[in-house]
């Protein structure tokens, strides 16, 4: 092949951030200008075709310039404004969860489609930092066949091909191609462009694989031309350079191009193969600013847990408690293929007398009302979301302006989901007959498994200030009339005896709930036997672990997991580590971070609880005049350590790590990634995680592994057998190398102040770790809900007191999304197959009176619309 046989589509653009170096106002400004300078060279070269991605920045349009937006519509139905990306956004591609790129997507597409009648195939990520390899089957199950990206560039990754087919996990794949010279000018012209790729093309090339000349990957190419990152797009210069390059017989065909037209050309003949994810590009940015990236998995968890309660709320506010007919759903009928309805009733595990009531889903006109309004500011607080997973957002690097305004975003979306959330909880409350002895503790599980876990309730009554000294006895019974133990715990308020609180094991049905009765005043049977826990100022113990501390520096001398007999910790266990990090805000350059400076210590660890229920030690350790506060909890029964943390940072400049040591030999790294599991070397390379991550490996030849999930933290690292959650960085806010700070410049730094999140350590022995994992994760990010009950009588035929609202047959199929559909007349429940492995499931669902079989691949996400008695199939954008 010559260089005049290469065949190159010229793709307009004009990537454009709307909030970076400056705030969200200034980037709409900046889209609307584009747009009208992309229409005027339209008019003025009839050939002229502009690829343009973000349904957030066409919303924009369309609010503040309609005659604008309606132009626009008629260039995408003439083919020469091309819709691409079909995201809301172009979000960071590492930190969002797999739900969150789904959202992306229902949100884009939908958008694209009801505002241009038709959705975008291309994925459009050209300035992404990274890619998780769960995205494939993200992109294909939302109707984008390809996918275009810059970084990784060449340097940092040698992948196959410029061009090659990108799979995931489950066997889904999407054509990927890595965008040669950039995406933007960068004072450089086409004819350079052109130039550069035809001299790739006859010589080894950083764009190639192994330095094989591009001429062996094809013959066809895209090249970006436009002015970018504050907009713009194509200049008139730009049109007259690719005119004159076509005009020109010496020159190789060069066109206006649209990015699903090129894919189309070079999607035949063999590809290479890529089954990985896409990294690594400035490693420092999956810890800037953890405050965002706690809000950002707080609202994610926050929206999901709010849908599953409105759908439950929807279903039974206004309900009516029956019994099953007999026969089961001899009404349903099926519209896909492996799909059986099943007509055996399943007898709920906590009712074994009586076959489990079925509700009905009618609600009331005013429910009806409440719950489209929910749904229309659902899809608000998910807009408000997806706008911050930009990637200048989510990743910390964008001025301080930007990022209070991100905030200020996540906390809208927290309130809208707090009040769903609480509204439904109360509609489920109130249809439940609360009378009688005692107060009724409700607690609602809006997760598809079984809880099992510890929760802490507050209680308020008025006492004699003059008994303030005196201990407050409380006794708990569960819903048949059975003795619990409870331990005593700490209020959040600071108001002597009035409000008290207490803590005791939750066993409640999947996306259901169960009562207990609350006795004030009356001395529990448990509250003297503390030996369910061993607890001194050094010692954590019960029948599943010990733990035992320095009492000098704070560290987890030893984590005994006492079924397996192995210590999988064995000094140094969470501490926290001072990291050496001049790097600018995005951590440009590096890609590992292990310059430690100090570790935290001088503590003081003492006992701070010890009840029939749980012990707590609290290590407090220091660096100069920042400090950690770690309080360690290990419940009576529960093979999980449960562990509060407070960071006051005042250091500038620097990486804080929490350390895990372990005995581990042949280590690697398990973490959470976009609807997926990905699997690293322990090579201290820093990497990007999601909601869990794991070191797993042997111990005297057996199967072994420390899981840690958290609130807040995306960003670790694992070098032998030391796995490394990164808190935080500091450095100075939206700096990007080369550039020198003037010393009369007022500098502020990233993460300074307090910072508070939670994590859980569970130490294990089982191939199936991440089915616990992802149950750590969701019960730290979305815990069930609690309500003491004032009595009432629930209405006419109230709810039972326990009700089980799905039944997933198999443990490694979870529901992780269960919501109104966007259609606003079905439900829509979302399955995730998280162990890596075919399967057949039943799926029973009482809450909607429904039953299934299915099949899951090995990590496929299935989603499934369920309407009128009936359940289908159907894609990840309900289309």
């Amino acid at each position: 092949m010559t260089q005049r046989d290469a065949m190159i589509h010229m793709i307009g653009n004009a990537h454009l951030d709307p909030a970076w170096m400056w705030e969200w106002g200034e980037g709409m400004e900046a889209f609307i200008a584009t747009c009208r300078s992309a229409l005027d060279r339209m008019e003025e070269t009839a050939e002229f075709v502009f690829t343009c991605s973000s349904a957030a920045h066409y919303a924009w349009v369309e609010e503040v310039d309609p005659d604008l937006f309606s132009k626009i519509c008629e260039r995408v139905a003439e083919g020469r404004w091309e819709v691409a990306g079909g995201w809301w956004t172009q979000a960071d591609c590492n930190l969002p969860s797999g739900e969150g790129f789904v959202r992306q997507a229902l949100l884009g597409q939908r958008y694209f489609i009801e505002k241009f009648g038709r959705s975008a195939t291309v994925g459009y990520s050209p300035d992404a930092f990274g890619h998780s390899g769960g995205l494939p089957q993200l992109l294909s199950g939302s109707g984008l066949t390809s996918y275009i990206f810059c970084r990784p560039d060449p340097t940092e990754l040698e992948l196959p091909a410029p061009l090659f087919r990108w799979f995931s996990s489950d066997g889904s794949s999407v054509l990927a191609y890595r965008v040669p010279f950039h995406y933007n000018m960068y004072q450089t012209t086409v004819p350079k462009k052109v130039s550069d790729l035809l001299n790739a093309l006859d010589s080894s090339s950083e764009l190639a694989a192994k330095g094989r000349p591009l001429r062996e990957f094809g013959s066809e190419w895209a090249l970006f031309y436009g002015v970018g990152n504050h907009g713009g797009g194509p200049t008139k210069n730009h049109i007259r350079e690719i005119i004159a390059i076509n005009e020109d017989s010496e020159q190789p065909d060069v066109w206006f191009g649209r990015l699903d037209r090129f894919f189309e050309n070079v999607s035949g003949g063999e590809i290479p193969e890529w089954c990985d994810d896409l990294q690594m590009n400035s490693p420092g940015c999956y810890s800037a600013h953890s405050t965002i990236k706690r809000l950002n998995r707080c609202a994610e968890y926050g929206l999901l847990r709010a849908e599953v309660v409105q759908v439950m709320s929807g279903e039974v506010a206004h309900a009516k408690a029956q019994s099953r007919k007999e026969g089961g759903l001899d009404s349903s009928t099926i519209d896909t293929e492996n799909l059986v309805i099943s007509a055996d009733p399943t007898l709920s595990p906590y009712s074994p007398d009586s076959q489990p009531p079925t509700l009905d889903p009618r609600p009331s006109t005013l429910s009806s009302r409440l719950s489209t309004l929910d749904s229309l500011t659902l899809q608000l607080a998910w807009q408000n979301i997806c706008f911050n997973h930009f990637h200048d957002i989510l990743c910390g690097v964008a001025i301080p302006e930007a990022l209070d305004t991100a905030v200020q975003l996540y906390g809208e979306s927290l309130s809208i989901a707090d009040r769903i959330t609480r509204y439904g909880l109360r509609r489920i409350a109130m249809a439940i007959d609360t009378r009688g002895e005692g107060q009724l503790l409700l607690v609602v599980n809006p997760h598809s498994f079984e809880l099992q876990s510890y929760l802490t309730f507050e209680l308020w009554h008025d006492i004699d200030k003059n008994l303030w000294s005196q201990p407050v006895d409380l006794k708990l019974l569960d819903d048949r009339g059975n003795e619990v133990p409870v331990g005593s715990a700490f209020t959040s308020g600071k108001i002597g005896k009035d409000r008290i609180a207490g803590t005791f094991r939750a066993d409640v049905p999947a996306m259901g709930w169960r009562c207990w009765r609350v006795f004030y005043g009356e001395k529990s049977r448990y509250a003297d036997k503390l030996g369910l826990i061993e607890a001194a100022d050094t010692i954590l113990e019960n029948k599943y672990l010990r733990l035992e501390f320095s009492s000098e520096t704070g560290e987890i001398l030893q984590l005994l997991h006492k079924e397996s007999g192995l210590n999988l910790i064995q000094g140094g266990g969470a501490i926290v580590s001072l990291i050496e990090d001049h790097t600018d805000t995005w951590g440009h350059g590096a890609t590992k971070f292990d310059k430690v400076i100090g570790r935290f210590n001088r503590a003081e660890v003492r006992l701070t609880a010890h009840t029939p229920t749980h012990g707590t030690i609290r290590v407090v350790s220091r660096w100069g005049s920042s400090r950690v506060q770690q309080d360690f909890t290990l419940h009576a029964d529960s093979d999980l350590l449960s562990v509060k943390c407070r960071v006051f940072q005042t250091e500038p400049r620097i990486m804080l790590k929490l350390e895990f040591p372990t005995t581990l030999e042949n280590p690697h790294t398990v973490v959470e990634g976009a609807y997926t599991s990905i699997e690293k070397q322990c090579d201290g390379t820093e990497r990007p995680g999601g909601a869990w991550k794991a070191i797993v490996g042997e111990v005297a030849g057996q199967f072994a592994g420390v899981g840690i999930a958290d609130t807040m933290t995306h960003g670790y690292s694992a070098d032998g057998g030391s796995l490394s959650l990164t808190l935080l960085r500091s450095p100075s806010y939206a700096t990007h190398d080369p550039h020198v700070i003037d010393s009369n410049e007022d500098v502020r730094y990233i993460d300074m102040g307090e910072c508070q999140f939670s994590y859980t350590i569970r130490p294990f022995t089982r191939q199936d770790f991440r089915t616990l994992l992802i149950t750590d994760a969701a019960l730290l990010n979305a815990p069930p809900l609690l309500s003491l009950e004032s009595g009432h009588d629930g209405g006419s035929n109230p709810l039972p007191a326990t009700f089980q609202g799905i039944e997933l047959s198999e443990p490694n199929i979870r529901a992780t999304v269960l919501k109104r559909g966007e259609d606003g007349s079905s439900s829509i429940i979302r399955l995730f197959e998280v162990e890596g492995k075919e399967t057949e499931a039943k799926i029973d669902l009482p809450l909607l009176n429904i039953e299934w079989n299915v099949v899951m691949r090995r990590g496929e996400v299935k989603t499934f619309r369920i309407v009128e008695g009936r359940v289908e199939e159907t894609d990840l954008i309900e289309s």
